[in-house]
């Protein structure tokens, strides 16, 4: 639905989005940031999304190379499909806060690098703090 791509300074925030699952096609992916730096998501909400993806996916932020962090803050992810939050890919310099991500169909939060073979630091200065995540099931 939001597909994002190398985008500085990106800002968005009071936005609900309603994947409308019973009436949508498989989407997958709800919100996806790749190569972004110095966003910014605030009070997203991002509900209803269907399919085995996750609800937010943010990949290879260039936060590092441009000294920058980013800032993920009161989100409400819930009643997906798939996972509620997926960090993958060499994404660095982000703080994830005052969130809740609540009954999504995959894991609440994956922080994953699907390098191989592995690399080493593929996330750095990454913190998740103060938030309530509960109720989501990982489905194999």
């Amino acid at each position: 639905m939001i597909a994002s791509r190398t985008c500085g300074a990106l800002r968005i925030s009071n936005l609900t989005i309603d994947g409308n699952k019973t009436n949508s096609p498989t989407v997958g992916y709800t919100v996806v940031l790749t190569g972004d730096w110095d966003f910014t998501l605030d009070n997203v909400e991002i509900r209803n999304s269907k399919g085995p993806g996750s609800a937010l996916t943010v990949q290879s932020t260039a936060d590092d190379a441009k000294n920058t962090h980013s800032l993920l803050s009161k989100l409400y992810l819930h009643d997906n499909d798939g996972n509620g939050i997926y960090f993958q890919k060499h994404a660095w310099n982000w703080t994830l806060r005052d969130s809740q991500i609540l009954n999504n169909g995959g894991v609440g939060i994956a922080v994953i690098d699907y390098a191989f073979p592995p690399e080493a630091g593929q996330f750095s200065n990454c913190a998740i703090a103060h938030n309530d995540i509960s109720y989501n099931t990982w489905r194999d």
